[in-house]
């Protein structure tokens, strides 16, 4: 590519790889179908899929694909390797799973850095796919509904602009399964952390620290909602409590009663929403009835355990996914 198509380029989508293959085809025609007024390229990084995630990657030419060995990925660190070899003002970065929903997601999530060279970053909604189960539905729904209304560009800040005081610790937030960031500034200013996880909740942290801002853009939606099945469940769920303790200090109630009433409200505002989704069919319905008498249970354990200093010292990255993971590779 010459130099001056280069510079013309206003986006990098980026996608880190690894075993892909079930949603990957679909999000790669979901990237190609935006209509833009200005030109982007896609690069994906993939570190040693063993399935058919690299024959996906080929029948999609304009892909630009660099490879890495597994023990070379990290969360932060390859996305960082993303920024350094990515030609666009704007790095988008999607997990491989993430869909988009609209041919103008792409313009939606760039859209908020019109506003102030004090926005770093963006995150979009994630929309949970119809048939995940219902525990993981009706979180993710719950996640982001309160964040702002589909057509507004959310702003958020670490101190008031009025009286100076630090905002609520929610504010933290942010996801990298569906986000953007100005290339200039990761690479020069605020780098992801390279660390084991939370990687995109500590570039959150870090950049509302340096008192630049971070904008939530619904529009900018896509599908995206985790599969796991009730042992991995369980396992995120810990890694989830040990990131938010990590990067803002906040540990879940310690009491075992708490966790315990919790996990029965849960569970029964899981049976009614089953009950009044319009997605399930009887027969997913049934089985989400089982699934969420479980989940709840187990998100709840994993709540307590990383609320508990004697095993957070002594245990602590024993259930982690992140962990597990990394060791099986």
């Amino acid at each position: 590519m010459a130099s001056a198509e280069k510079q013309s380029i206003k986006a990098t989508v980026f996608i880190p790889t690894y075993n892909g293959e079930r949603y990957l085809s679909d999000l790669l025609k979901g990237v190609f179908k935006q209509d833009l007024p200005y030109p982007f390229e896609v690069l994906i990084i993939d570190s040693g899929s063993k399935d058919k995630t690299l024959e996906i990657i080929k029948r999609f030419p304009k892909v630009k694909l660099h490879q890495i060995p597994n023990s070379e990925y990290g969360h932060g660190k390859t996305r960082n390797l993303a920024a350094q070899m990515a030609n666009g003002e704007f790095v988008v970065y999607l997990s491989q799973d993430a869909v988009p929903l609209n041919k103008r997601w792409l313009e939606y999530m760039i859209e908020p850095f019109l506003v102030s060279d004090k926005i770093f970053c963006v995150y979009g909604r994630q929309v949970p796919r119809p048939f995940c189960d219902a525990t993981t539905k009706r979180e993710v729904s719950g996640a982001f509904r309160p964040l702002g209304t589909d057509h507004s560009i959310i702003i958020q800040r670490k101190r008031s602009l009025v009286t100076n005081k630090i905002a609520k610790p929610y504010l933290t937030f942010f996801s990298d399964v569906n986000s953007a960031v100005r290339r200039d500034y990761i690479l020069n200013k605020i780098p992801y952390r390279d660390i084991r996880y939370s990687e995109d909740q500590f570039l959150g942290k870090d950049v509302l620290d340096a008192d630049y801002f971070k904008a939530y853009a619904p529009l900018g939606a896509v599908a995206h909602s985790n599969e796991y099945r009730l042992r991995d469940y369980f396992y995120r769920k810990y890694d989830e409590n040990l990131g938010i303790y990590e990067t803002i200090g906040i540990l879940p109630p310690p009491g075992k009663l708490f966790h315990i009433r919790k996990s029965i409200t849960d569970t029964l505002r899981d049976y009614l929403f089953i009950v009044r989704d319009e997605d399930f069919t009887f027969l997913q319905k049934i089985r989400n009835f089982g699934s969420s008498t479980i989940r709840n249970p187990l998100k709840q354990l994993a709540a307590y355990l990383i609320a508990n200093k004697k095993h957070r010292k002594k245990n602590g990255l024993d259930f982690s996914l992140e962990a597990k993971n990394k060791q099986a590779d």
